[in-house]
């Protein structure tokens, strides 16, 4: 991730930023400003990640099939004609040409050098020798595959009499900007409870309830010795009572206890949230009485400030938390990520994900290059 933090490209940042919101070079706030700034970001991933076939273009089309969107979510490769399709561009795009070869008889003097061998040997080998002077011509295009689209917009307002007009106009750009990028980009893209119980047998009512005993025949010799038994399981079930109803109540005690800390403890939460809450809302009250910054070398308005307001208005952050591990877990970009600021420690965590994306792409065409092959007929 050298090129994404280097210092050259900080630099070319700053300058990039300093036209994109200029009141003198960029007074009507023209979305095309940014193109620079965002292709040195690009750029960054494309070098950074050592990437072959990548190319970067401003303004790439897009043909957009409603048919197809319709029916199937991920229809980049879905050709079919429709007569509602349209074409789009959008802004930027990281892309990769899909290079098909030519027929020998088209390559003259280097076709006994390329016959038989695979396209990865004619880009890795040949190209090499013959450059600057071998025509592109010799290869041809048959598509595109576009692993990362972007929608520009310009700034919010230069002049901003507070942070609410200021975050306004941000977060409208924004869903203007996710809102196209969902209509072009959609195609291509981007208890365990353990409980332990245990379970005594319980205490009988009576002790000719006993299992195994046997109402006492009348007349029987064994009377006495049949009551002295008894007296000693009377005695015993005595014992096993009294062993119950302390049990009963050392359980009703801890029952007591442990109510009386929940409570405690739920007091203790609801003190805590208030706290949380108040704090939260003086952080509004604070940023609502923000000025605009006049200090030219400072933001108009703190990335906490923003915070703040937008939290207010929406109950979630602006900027985004989350790690990126955690965000590219899953199988694909279900959703759009929270606002990251470029050349942060984490946006640039997030642009390697994203470099990890794009080579999923660069393998698969390296793999396609290796299976394609220069013949005598026309591939």
């Amino acid at each position: 991730m050298g090129n994404i933090t280097s210092q050259q490209l900080d630099l070319h940042r700053f300058l990039g930023l300093t036209v994109c919101l200029s009141t003198t070079a960029n007074p009507r706030r023209l979305e095309h400003y940014n193109y620079t700034y965002w292709t040195a970001d690009f750029a960054a991933l494309i070098v950074g990640g050592h990437l072959k076939h990548c190319l970067i273009a401003p303004q790439f089309p897009m043909y957009v099939s409603p048919k197809e969107l319709a029916l199937v979510p991920n229809a980049s490769e879905r050709t079919e004609a429709d007569g509602d399709a349209e074409g789009v561009y959008v802004d930027i795009a990281i892309y990769m040409p899909v290079a098909q070869p030519r027929d020998l008889e088209d390559l003259g003097a280097l076709a006994p050098q390329v016959a038989g061998k695979s396209l990865a040997h004619f880009f890795n080998e040949i190209i090499p020798q013959h450059l600057p002077g071998l025509s592109p011509r010799c290869v041809r295009v048959s598509g595109f595959e576009a692993p990362v689209l972007g929608e520009l917009k310009p700034g919010p307002t230069h002049h901003a009499k507070g942070i609410k007009t200021f975050l306004s106009g941000l977060n409208l750009l924004l869903s203007e900007g996710t809102l196209q990028g969902r209509g072009s980009s959609t195609v291509s893209f981007l208890l365990g409870a353990i409980c332990d119980t245990g379970r005594g047998p319980p205490a009988r009512r009576g002790w000719g309830d006993t299992p195994g005993h046997q109402e006492m025949p009348r007349g029987s010799g064994s009377l006495l010795k049949m009551t002295a038994i008894g007296r000693r399981e009377k005695r015993t079930r005595c014992m096993v009572t009294q062993s119950a109803k302390q049990r009963q109540k050392e359980l009703n005690e801890q029952r007591t206890k442990r109510v009386k800390e929940q409570a405690k403890q739920r007091a203790k939460r609801a003190t805590g949230r208030t706290e949380k809450r108040d704090m939260q809302h003086q952080k509004l009250l604070d940023a609502l009485k923000t000025s605009p910054s006049v200090d030219r070398t400072t933001p108009l308005f703190t990335d906490a400030a923003l915070n703040a307001v937008h939290r207010d208005e929406t109950g979630d952050d602006l900027f985004e938390s989350k790690a990126p591990e955690t965000y590219f877990a899953g199988s694909g970009f279900m959703e759009w990520s929270r606002v990251l600021q470029l050349g942060s420690d984490l946006s640039n965590r997030y642009m390697a994900k994203i470099q990890d994306y794009i080579r999923t792409f660069e393998d698969r065409e390296e793999k396609r290059k290796t299976e394609v092959f220069f013949t005598e007929e026309d591939e």
